[in-house]
Order: structure tokens, then C-alpha cells, then sequence
């Protein structure tokens, strides 16, 4: 699986009309995600050990912005 963290290749793909190179890197397991979903992942994965450490650093020095919402959706998918 590849994961895409910075969408705008993506984006910029889909402006210019090349939505059939999107579906066949699609095919062969592109996956377009954020920094919230490559968090997410890394935990599941095992990579890290906690999620809020680092989106709280994220916030405070990263000029990082989250709604309350999401941040707490974000902490429940990861049981935080």
C-alpha cells in the first residue's frame, strides 16, 4: 500500500483532467490521506505508541489547527 500524506500532487492530477492516471494509481493501492490518518495508521501499526503526545505537540508548536470534534473522533478511533 502507498499512502499519500500531501494531497495536492493529487489535487493538482485531478485539475489538469487526469482522473484516469487517479483510478489506476487507485488500483494498485494509492490511498490519499492527512497527517491525521498517517497518525492513525502509524499507532494501529505500531509505529508510535500514543497519538495525543504528538498531535498536542502538533498544535502548540506546528501552528497545527483541529476542531474540537475531530480531535476527540481522533483520540476514540485510537482509544486514547
Amino acid at each position: 500500500m502507498i499512502v499519500i500524506s500531501d494531497t495536492s500532487p493529487i489535487t493538482s492530477l485531478a485539475a489538469i483532467g487526469q482522473l484516469d492516471l487517479l483510478r489506476q494509481l487507485y488500483n494498485i493501492g494509492l490511498r490519499i490521506t492527512g497527517l491525521l490518518g498517517v497518525l492513525i495508521e502509524a499507532k494501529q501499526k505500531g509505529f508510535i505508541l500514543a497519538v495525543k503526545p504528538l498531535l498536542n505537540q502538533l498544535i502548540a508548536t506546528a501552528e497545527f489547527r483541529v476542531a474540537d470534534a475531530l480531535y476527540a473522533r481522533i483520540l476514540h478511533i485510537v482509544a486514547e
